[in-house]
C-alpha cells in the first residue's frame, strides 16, 4: 500500500525539509504553504497509531484536527501561490492585487467552515448527532457533507478514513466542502494559461485520478490527495518559475 504509517512520516519529514528549501530560496509565503500540508501528514502519522480505535482521545483529536486542516487549506494554498506570484512574473499586476481579496474570501469560507465543530444554542441549533444520520453518512455522502458522521480515525480502504459530528443548521451560513472546492481550482482559471494548469493538473492528480483508480469515496479522497499534495505543490512551483523565466 503507498499509504501507510511510514509513508506518511517519510512524507512529513520530506516536506519539513522542502519548507525550509523553499523559505530560503523563495520566500515564507511559498514556504507557509509546504509547511501546512506536512502538518496534516504528521497528524495522518499519529492518527495511524491509534487507528480504528475510537474510543481513544488521540484517535478522536486526530479526526478534529484532520477537518480543522481540510477547512483552512484553501486560503494557505492561495497565499502561498501569492508568495510565488509576487516573487516571479507569472500573473498581470492587477490579478496579483486581487490575490488578498480572494484570500479574505476564501478565509472568511474557512472559519465558517470550522465553526460547524459547534453548537448554535443561542438559534436553538445542535450538532447533528442523530444516530440513525451518523449510520446513514457511514455509507453515503449527502448534502450535510462527506465527513459527517462519528468522531473516529479508521482504516480507510487505502489510507485514513475520518470522520466526525457536524453542525449542519443553519444551512445558510453553514457552507461545506463544496468552499473547499471552488477556492482551490475555480480562481485560477480565469488568470492565464500557467495558472489554469496548475488548477487542472492539481485536480486531475491530486484526485480525480486517485478517485478513480482507488474508487475511492469523498472522506478518503481528502487524505490520499494531502498525502501528494507537498509533491504536487513542488512540481507547480517549479513549472510556474520555469514558465515565468521563459517570457
Amino acid at each position: 500500500m503507498c499509504f501507510s504509517e511510514k509513508a506518511s512520516l517519510s512524507m512529513g519529514i520530506f516536506g519539513g525539509l522542502s519548507s525550509i528549501v523553499i523559505y530560503k530560496y523563495i520566500n515564507i509565503k511559498a514556504a507557509m504553504c509546504i509547511f501546512y500540508f506536512t502538518l496534516m501528514q504528521i497528524i495522518h502519522y499519529i492518527a495511524y497509531l491509534v487507528i480504528d480505535d475510537c474510543n481513544n482521545k488521540t484517535n478522536q483529536l486526530m479526526s478534529i484536527l484532520n477537518y480543522y486542516h481540510i477547512c483552512f487549506q484553501a486560503p494557505v494554498w492561495l497565499i502561498g501561490w501569492l508568495g510565488i506570484f509576487e516573487k516571479y512574473s507569472i500573473i498581470k499586476p492587477l490579478y496579483l492585487k486581487f490575490m488578498p481579496i480572494l484570500i479574505g474570501m476564501a478565509l472568511i469560507t474557512s472559519i465558517l467552515m470550522a465553526l460547524r465543530r459547534f453548537n448554535f444554542n443561542a438559534l436553538n441549533v445542535r450538532i447533528n448527532e442523530n444516530k440513525e444520520i451518523i449510520r446513514k453518512h457511514m455509507v453515503n455522502d449527502d448534502i450535510n457533507g462527506p465527513l459527517q458522521g462519528k468522531l473516529c480515525s479508521r482504516s480507510g480502504k487505502e489510507h485514513v478514513q475520518f470522520r466526525l459530528p457536524l453542525r449542519t443548521e443553519p444551512t445558510y451560513y453553514t457552507p461545506n466542502i463544496h468552499g473547499h472546492f471552488f477556492f482551490f481550482f475555480i480562481p485560477f482559471l480565469f488568470f492565464n494559461n500557467t495558472t489554469r494548469l496548475i488548477s487542472l493538473f492539481t485536480w486531475v492528480f491530486g484526485l480525480l485520478i486517485p478517485t478513480l483508480y482507488y474508487n475511492l469515496e469523498s472522506t478518503e479522497v481528502a487524505t490520499v490527495w494531502c498525502f501528494i499534495s507537498i509533491v504536487q505543490i513542488l512540481i507547480m512551483y517549479g513549472y510556474s518559475i520555469f514558465s515565468s523565466k521563459r517570457h
